[in-house]
Protein backbone atom coordinates (compact mmCIF):
# COMPACT_ATOMS: atom_id res chain seq x y z
CA UNK A 1 0.00 0.00 0.00
CA UNK A 2 1.32 3.43 -0.97
CA UNK A 3 1.76 6.34 1.37
CA UNK A 4 -0.30 9.50 0.79
CA UNK A 5 1.85 12.60 1.11
CA UNK A 6 0.63 15.83 2.67
CA UNK A 7 2.11 19.20 1.66
CA UNK A 8 4.49 19.80 4.56
CA UNK A 9 8.19 20.36 5.20
CA UNK A 10 8.95 16.62 4.95
CA UNK A 11 7.66 16.51 1.40
CA UNK A 12 9.68 19.56 0.41
CA UNK A 13 12.75 17.65 1.64
CA UNK A 14 11.65 14.60 -0.33
CA UNK A 15 11.43 16.72 -3.48
CA UNK A 16 14.97 17.97 -2.86
CA UNK A 17 16.17 14.38 -2.33
CA UNK A 18 14.55 13.32 -5.61
CA UNK A 19 16.26 16.18 -7.41
CA UNK A 20 19.58 15.06 -5.95
CA UNK A 21 18.96 11.45 -6.96
CA UNK A 22 18.14 12.52 -10.50
CA UNK A 23 21.22 14.72 -10.77
CA UNK A 24 23.47 11.93 -9.53
CA UNK A 25 22.02 9.56 -12.16
CA UNK A 26 21.08 6.89 -9.65
CA UNK A 27 19.76 3.57 -10.99
CA UNK A 28 16.22 3.37 -12.35
CA UNK A 29 15.25 0.95 -9.53
CA UNK A 30 16.17 3.50 -6.86
CA UNK A 31 14.30 6.20 -8.72
CA UNK A 32 11.22 4.00 -9.12
CA UNK A 33 11.28 3.27 -5.39
CA UNK A 34 11.44 6.99 -4.56
CA UNK A 35 8.68 7.77 -7.06
CA UNK A 36 6.42 5.06 -5.67
CA UNK A 37 5.63 7.37 -2.75
CA UNK A 38 3.56 9.62 -4.99
CA UNK A 39 -0.15 8.96 -4.68
CA UNK A 40 -1.98 12.23 -4.98
CA UNK A 41 -0.84 13.83 -8.27
CA UNK A 42 -3.74 16.29 -8.22
CA UNK A 43 -2.49 18.03 -5.09
CA UNK A 44 -1.23 21.47 -6.22
CA UNK A 45 1.63 21.44 -3.68
CA UNK A 46 2.93 18.16 -5.10
CA UNK A 47 2.82 19.20 -8.77
CA UNK A 48 6.58 19.80 -8.90
CA UNK A 49 7.15 16.39 -7.29
CA UNK A 50 4.86 14.67 -9.82
CA UNK A 51 6.48 16.35 -12.83
CA UNK A 52 9.92 15.45 -11.51
CA UNK A 53 8.88 11.84 -10.99
CA UNK A 54 7.68 11.63 -14.61
CA UNK A 55 11.08 12.90 -15.78
CA UNK A 56 12.87 10.40 -13.57
CA UNK A 57 10.92 7.43 -14.84
CA UNK A 58 11.42 8.42 -18.48
CA UNK A 59 15.08 9.47 -18.31
CA UNK A 60 16.57 6.29 -19.81
CA UNK A 61 13.88 5.49 -22.39
CA UNK A 62 14.64 6.39 -26.00
CA UNK A 63 13.05 5.04 -29.16
CA UNK A 64 14.20 5.20 -32.76
CA UNK A 65 13.23 8.48 -34.47
CA UNK A 66 10.43 8.18 -37.01
CA UNK A 67 11.52 10.00 -40.13
CA UNK A 68 8.02 10.98 -41.29
CA UNK A 69 7.26 13.40 -38.42
CA UNK A 70 8.96 16.24 -36.54
CA UNK A 71 10.89 16.02 -33.29
CA UNK A 72 9.28 18.01 -30.47
CA UNK A 73 11.10 20.15 -27.93
CA UNK A 74 11.29 19.52 -24.19
CA UNK A 75 8.04 19.72 -22.22
CA UNK A 76 7.23 23.22 -21.01
CA UNK A 77 3.44 22.92 -20.70
CA UNK A 78 2.82 26.66 -20.56
CA UNK A 79 -0.38 28.41 -21.68
CA UNK A 80 -1.42 25.54 -23.92
CA UNK A 81 1.99 25.04 -25.53
CA UNK A 82 3.10 21.60 -24.44
CA UNK A 83 6.57 21.50 -26.02
CA UNK A 84 9.35 24.06 -26.30
CA UNK A 85 10.13 25.59 -29.68
CA UNK A 86 12.57 23.75 -31.93
CA UNK A 87 12.71 26.46 -34.61
CA UNK A 88 12.01 30.13 -35.27
CA UNK A 89 8.30 29.58 -35.91
CA UNK A 90 7.93 28.07 -32.46
CA UNK A 91 9.62 31.15 -31.00
CA UNK A 92 7.20 33.41 -32.90
CA UNK A 93 4.22 31.52 -31.47
CA UNK A 94 5.53 31.37 -27.90
CA UNK A 95 6.46 35.05 -27.94
CA UNK A 96 2.93 35.85 -29.09
CA UNK A 97 1.57 33.84 -26.14
CA UNK A 98 3.66 35.52 -23.44
CA UNK A 99 4.51 38.96 -24.81
CA UNK A 100 2.00 40.77 -22.56
CA UNK A 101 3.48 39.05 -19.50
CA UNK A 102 6.85 40.47 -20.59
CA UNK A 103 5.40 44.00 -20.83
CA UNK A 104 5.49 43.99 -24.64
CA UNK A 105 2.52 44.64 -26.93
CA UNK A 106 2.91 43.32 -30.47
CA UNK A 107 1.76 45.64 -33.25
CA UNK A 108 2.75 43.46 -36.21
CA UNK A 109 4.63 40.33 -37.25
CA UNK A 110 6.13 40.37 -40.73
CA UNK A 111 8.24 38.19 -43.02
CA UNK A 112 10.91 40.86 -43.54
CA UNK A 113 13.53 42.11 -41.11
CA UNK A 114 12.80 42.93 -38.36
CA UNK A 115 10.21 40.22 -37.69
CA UNK A 116 8.18 42.17 -35.15
CA UNK A 117 7.17 45.74 -34.45
CA UNK A 118 5.98 46.28 -30.90
CA UNK A 119 5.68 48.62 -27.96
CA UNK A 120 7.09 48.04 -24.52
CA UNK A 121 6.23 49.55 -21.20
CA UNK A 122 8.77 52.09 -19.97
CA UNK A 123 8.70 54.34 -16.92
CA UNK A 124 6.89 57.24 -18.61
CA UNK A 125 4.58 55.24 -20.92
CA UNK A 126 5.20 53.10 -24.00
CA UNK A 127 8.04 53.00 -26.52
CA UNK A 128 8.23 51.55 -30.05
CA UNK A 129 10.74 48.71 -30.53
CA UNK A 130 11.93 46.58 -33.44
CA UNK A 131 12.35 42.90 -32.59
CA UNK A 132 14.02 40.06 -34.48
CA UNK A 133 12.79 36.58 -33.56
CA UNK A 134 15.29 33.70 -33.77
CA UNK A 135 15.56 30.18 -32.37
CA UNK A 136 19.15 30.88 -31.24
CA UNK A 137 20.35 34.44 -30.72
CA UNK A 138 23.41 33.74 -32.89
CA UNK A 139 21.12 33.10 -35.88
CA UNK A 140 20.81 36.90 -36.05
CA UNK A 141 24.41 36.96 -37.36
CA UNK A 142 23.96 33.89 -39.59
CA UNK A 143 20.99 35.57 -41.28
CA UNK A 144 23.08 38.70 -41.94
CA UNK A 145 20.88 41.12 -39.97
CA UNK A 146 22.00 44.65 -39.09
CA UNK A 147 21.85 45.23 -35.33
CA UNK A 148 21.67 49.02 -35.88
CA UNK A 149 18.19 48.50 -37.38
CA UNK A 150 16.88 46.35 -34.55
CA UNK A 151 16.38 46.96 -30.82
CA UNK A 152 16.02 43.46 -29.45
CA UNK A 153 16.46 39.78 -30.24
CA UNK A 154 13.87 37.40 -28.83
CA UNK A 155 15.03 33.80 -28.99
CA UNK A 156 14.50 30.44 -27.34
CA UNK A 157 18.09 30.18 -26.18
CA UNK A 158 20.73 32.89 -25.88
CA UNK A 159 24.01 31.56 -27.25
CA UNK A 160 25.34 35.06 -28.07
CA UNK A 161 26.31 36.47 -24.69
CA UNK A 162 28.05 39.58 -26.04
CA UNK A 163 25.23 40.59 -28.36
CA UNK A 164 25.31 44.39 -28.84
CA UNK A 165 21.52 44.69 -28.44
CA UNK A 166 19.11 43.43 -25.80
CA UNK A 167 18.30 39.71 -25.86
CA UNK A 168 15.30 38.02 -24.29
CA UNK A 169 15.74 34.24 -24.00
CA UNK A 170 12.26 32.72 -23.74
CA UNK A 171 13.62 29.53 -22.16
CA UNK A 172 14.68 31.56 -19.12
CA UNK A 173 11.52 33.69 -19.15
CA UNK A 174 9.26 30.61 -19.16
CA UNK A 175 11.01 29.32 -16.03
CA UNK A 176 10.63 32.75 -14.37
CA UNK A 177 6.95 33.00 -15.32
CA UNK A 178 6.22 29.45 -14.09
CA UNK A 179 7.91 30.22 -10.76
CA UNK A 180 5.93 33.45 -10.48
CA UNK A 181 2.65 31.62 -11.17
CA UNK A 182 3.50 28.91 -8.64
CA UNK A 183 4.23 31.56 -5.98
CA UNK A 184 0.96 33.32 -6.74
CA UNK A 185 -1.00 30.04 -6.60
CA UNK A 186 0.69 29.08 -3.34
CA UNK A 187 -0.05 32.44 -1.71
CA UNK A 188 -3.66 32.30 -3.01
CA UNK A 189 -4.15 28.77 -1.60
CA UNK A 190 -2.88 29.86 1.82
CA UNK A 191 -5.62 32.52 2.12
Amino acid sequence: MALTLRPDKKNKNLIEKLKKIYNEKTSSKAIEKAVSYIVNENNEDLREYSELSDKLLQKDIYYKNLTDRPILGERINYKGLIHAPVNELGVVYLFGLISKELGIEIESIQAGFPDCLAKRKVKNGWQNIRIELEYLASNFIKHGHDFTKCDMVVCWENDWLDCPIEVIALKEKIDELKNKRNRLETSHNKK
